[in-house]
């Protein structure tokens, strides 16, 4: 849902995809976008790839998987949400 958010706000800014470099407001949002990617990436890998696979592992081998992942989709929404707010206030 926030990918298909962003590709409508790109849209809506009148942003080609062509000049998605060209102003510092685009630049912004195409970080912004690696962002998203980069968190739902980590928090789908998390839920379907880690969690399941190790389960049934030492606890510390899993604690530093799950948790480096759900660590890593925590930091790039963060990202997200406050390059959203240096869109918001351009």
């Amino acid at each position: 849902m926030l990918i298909i958010a962003r590709i409508i706000n790109v849209h809506s800014a009148g942003i080609s995809w062509e000049h998605l470099n060209a102003t510092p407001a685009a630049r912004t949002l195409s970080i912004k976008l690696i962002f998203v990617i980069i968190s739902g990436g980590a928090a789908a890998l998390h839920e379907y790839r880690a969690t399941p696979t190790f389960r049934n592992t030492w606890p510390r081998t899993r604690g530093m998987a799950v948790g480096g992942l759900a660590g890593l989709s925590l930091l790039a929404a963060t990202m997200a949400a406050l390059f959203g707010v240096v869109i918001a206030q351009s």
